[in-house]
């Protein structure tokens, strides 16, 4: 048993051995570095790795992560950083490791070189969306539909002239196609009502009932007679009954399809409306456009970052499975096998710890920890939790929390994130022409939360900064509505605003509301909205101008054939009610003068037997 325990030694010795000569730093570190690119689709750098399969001790000097939307910044970069790994979990194919030091974490830094990396992959299936691309997509488009602010053009005169000039009117047509449409049903009950002429029959029926006058008629022969015509009476009145109602169940199934598409020709006409309001670049003055126009990009752009990582961790936990074997349902009044964890018993991998420090461009140094990145958090029990707290000389102070929690059968990730005492000296808050200069002084304050949980995401963005002076613009050639805006920031101290966004997989719904937006909305309708409005109504008039003649002959011809076919319907129903009526009181009376006539018979033959017998006697 000795020599077999000591030939054992020597087979791991000499593999630890075989190990490091063929595996070296140098090709591990291009390993992780292609691989790291493939996942990342930038260029990963790693410097001067160093493994030791001894004491399974891992080091670099510094790592280079390049910003895949940008290749010229780095998203991610460390300086040196170790850990080491537990050598009994590797004899499983587990990786184990207890604590990582990741110092000098910085990020946004720019490159010496192009980052950029072409990677080389099989052409895959395309994959469903989710709830992360469809709040993704579905947030950009929200932010793009805002209207576009263009100071410069805004502060020119209309030149309504060349827009009425090439100016493109799609109702017209569209109404000359529903007036086809319902003309064509309108002359198919026409047609009918003309064919069948119930008008010719009534008038029969008509002659027929009145011709019928049980009070003159003598004889039962003769009223009976009479009884036969009305029963051929009431027969033709039944045929003509099942007309009318089957023509009126269609007739009112066309008048309902006119009425409601006739409505759709004033949808057309506001949407020539807005049309010709964009070919003139009049904007609406709303202040929820306004403030989607200032911040809404920046806001977007960093929830949608937030968004995509996050897909990629669930998309990763869910790919992962756990070794724990599967609990066994027996057979009733059979056994089973149970089994028992081990001590020895690890996840495919579990980082335990792992300790990160570093600072922003901006000088503020941070420190935290992230806990328990595992493969299965089942395994384990606990979630993956992120705790990162920053400070800097100037009092700015920034706090992160996060949780990835996957231990149950709904997936759910929060974000907390705190920005506290932020020196807002030189900074540029928006891109947006609306938004102010650079400022040149102030303090800001921003807090946030995501939550999201299975496929409903919520969250909000609140931002605030006060005892803010801005960096105005010396030039002279300004425009009123540019002369205007910086007014609106020469007499504000601060600058606020509320974001938020609920989500799931049917709708998306982005609010985002600021004190900017009342300010700049109430200044510029004091300027603009004259000018608008006399725009407004003379496009508009134009509009009307061509579509006028169409509108009218549709109008008349729904109205006109409506009330008519309606009118000859109802008539219709009303004869036949009427007819209807009088023949089965014709027929009531007939069958009660043959009633009369029977009992005179009977009367009379009764006297005559009587007068017989008188005479026998």
């Amino acid at each position: 048993m000795r020599w077999k325990g000591i030939i054992t030694l020597l087979v791991l010795a000499g593999l630890f051995i075989a190990a490091s000569l063929i595996f070296t730093d140098t090709w591990l570190e291009k390993k992780l570095e292609k691989t790291g690119s493939d996942i990342m689709g930038a260029r990963v750098e790693l410097n001067r790795l160093d493994v030791s399969l001894i004491g399974l001790h891992v080091r670099w000097d510094s790592l280079q992560v390049t910003d895949a939307k940008d290749t010229w910044k780095n998203i991610l970069t460390t300086g040196r950083s170790e850990f080491d790994m537990d050598f009994l979990p590797l004899l499983r194919k587990k990786v184990l490791i207890q604590n990582v030091q990741l110092s000098n974490i910085t990020s946004g830094t720019a490159r010496t070189t192009d980052g950029k990396w072409e990677k080389k992959v099989k052409v895959k299936k395309e994959s469903k969306p989710n709830i992360f691309t469809k709040t993704i997509d579905r947030l950009e488009q929200q932010v793009a539909q805002a209207p576009v602010w263009d100071l410069k053009q805004l502060g020119k005169k209309v030149n309504l002239d060349s827009i009425i000039t090439i100016l493109q009117v799609k109702s017209p047509a569209k109404i000359d196609s529903l007036f086809n449409d319902i003309n064509s049903r309108y002359t198919h009950w026409e047609d009918t009502f003309k064919k069948v002429n119930p008008e010719a029959d009534f008038q029969r029926i008509e002659t027929q009932i009145k011709a019928i006058e049980p009070a003159k008629i003598k004889s039962i022969e003769e009223l009976q007679a009479s009884l036969k015509t009305v029963n051929t009476v009431k027969a033709d009145l039944d045929s003509l009954k099942k007309f009318v109602t089957s023509s009126k169940t269609g007739l009112k199934a066309d008048l309902d399809y006119s009425s409601t598409n006739f409505k759709m020709v004033e949808d057309w006409i506001k949407e020539d409306y807005a049309r010709v309001q964009d070919m003139a670049k009049l904007p609406d003055l709303n202040a929820q456009n306004i403030g989607k126009f200032i911040f809404g990009a920046q806001v977007v752009n960093k929830v949608n970052r937030v968004l995509a990582v996050t897909g990629q961790v669930r998309e990763y936990s869910n790919r992962l499975k756990s070794d724990k074997p599967k609990k066994e349902k027996p057979p009733r009044l059979k056994g089973q096998f149970i089994h028992f964890s081990s001590k020895g018993r690890y996840p495919d991998f579990w980082m335990k710890k792992a300790l990160i420090s570093g600072s922003t461009l901006q000088g503020l140094s941070f420190s935290g920890q992230v806990t328990d990145i595992v493969s299965e958090q089942k395994f384990i029990g606990k979630p993956t939790l992120v705790e990162i707290n920053g400070s800097r000389s100037d009092g700015a102070a920034l706090h992160l929390g996060g949780e990835f929690n996957y231990l149950e059968s709904e997936p759910r990730e929060t974000y907390k994130l705190d920005l506290i005492g932020m020196p807002m000296n030189n900074i540029k808050i928006s891109e947006s022409p609306l938004a102010p200069g650079k400022l040149t002084k102030g303090k800001g304050q921003l807090n946030s939360a995501m939550t999201i949980s299975g496929d409903h995401i919520s969250g909000n963005i609140n931002f605030i900064a006060d005892a803010l002076q801005f960096e105005m613009n010396k030039t002279q050639d300004l425009n009123k509505l540019e002369k205007t805006l910086q007014s609106v920031y020469e007499t504000t101290s601060m600058i606020d605003f509320n974001a938020g966004w609920v989500s799931n997989n049917d709708d998306t719904r982005f609010t985002l509301n600021s004190n900017l937006d009342d300010l700049i909305t109430a200044k510029f309708k004091s300027i603009l909205s004259a000018e608008i409005n006399e725009a407004k109504t003379k496009l508009q008039a134009e509009v009307n101008k061509r579509v006028a003649k169409h509108k009218a002959e549709i109008t008349k011809l729904v109205d006109e054939k409506t009330r008519m076919l309606s009118t000859q319907m109802q008539s219709y129903e009303d004869k036949l009610n009427s007819y209807t009526q009088q023949a089965e009181n014709r027929k009531k009376e007939i069958e009660a003068r043959i009633e009369q006539e029977k009992d005179k018979q009977k009367n009379k033959l009764k006297d005559q037997t009587k007068d017989k017998l008188k005479g026998v006697l």
